[in-house]
């Protein structure tokens, strides 16, 4: 069950950033879809800290509860290219690959929240994709 939660609370937050830059997401080049793809990965670790972590106490159990997430979130969010996401999510993980793109998805979700878990008024968490992706902001 909380890994359904999380990946819906990915999606939602993913799904609100994308309705921003919609535009943007149709001409990434390979590197910037890697970088959004680490960044979703961030925001996954941030849930990872704050939910899986609780629900799988023993470290073992949670890198398999994480890997577990990795693998369902993939296959809603990306139904038609979820081995490939899952494989390039995994070494990400694994080698701590674009770990800049990554922090950024975490904040994206660690600083739009209260310490109670409300949303923070006024968080803009486009501007951190953007400078994932190294795209200026629209303003």
């Amino acid at each position: 069950a909380v890994v359904e939660q999380i990946s819906s609370l990915v999606i939602a937050h993913m799904n609100e950033i994308n309705a921003r830059v919609g535009e943007l997401l149709a001409t990434l080049n390979d590197d910037q879809q890697r970088a959004y793809l680490a960044f979703e990965l961030g925001a996954l670790e941030y849930y990872r800290q704050s939910m899986l972590s609780a629900a799988y106490p023993a470290e073992a159990d949670a890198v398999q509860g994480f890997f577990t997430l990795l693998v369902h979130h993939a296959n809603e969010h990306y139904p038609q290219d979820s081995e490939a996401v899952i494989a390039l999510w995994h070494d990400l993980a694994s080698e701590r690959g674009l770990l800049e793109a990554r922090e950024l998805g975490f904040q994206s979700v660690a600083d739009g929240v209260t310490d109670d878990g409300r949303p923070k008024r006024g968080h803009y968490a486009v501007d951190y994709l953007r400078e994932a992706l190294g795209v200026a902001s629209a303003e």
